[in-house]
């Protein structure tokens, strides 16, 4: 029993570590993704002034880093993220998955 819970738990982190991997090496539509330091992602919501019931969209929000700290920073408000690539979308749904108040969508915002 023990032996299957570490062999499950050393497959999680392997599977992990390869997903992040293949999501730094993932280019959509020539942009490579980015990842914002996270004193950059409190300046942009400082200055936003997020307000109880606002709606905030991210478009190629990646695997959804930005929209958790905006729900952190004001948690009564609706936060949407859209991503073309399916690997960061995977991601972004597995990271968000405690947070109701966000919704992430794959798709692609150039056809929309």
């Amino acid at each position: 029993m023990i032996v299957a819970i570490v062999f499950l738990i050393l497959t999680l982190i392997l599977t992990s570590i390869v997903a992040i991997v293949a999501y730094d090496q993932i280019c959509v539509a020539r942009v490579p993704f980015v990842r914002l330091l996270p004193s950059t992602i409190q300046e942009i919501f400082t200055d936003l002034h997020l307000k109880p019931g606002n709606i905030v969209y991210d478009l190629g929000c990646g695997d959804g880093r930005v929209l958790i700290e905006a729900a952190k920073v004001q948690p009564n408000s609706t936060y949407i993220g859209i991503e073309k690539a399916f690997v960061p979308y995977l991601l972004a749904k597995f990271s968000t998955r405690h947070y109701s108040q966000i919704t992430i969508h794959r798709d692609d915002i150039t056809k929309a």
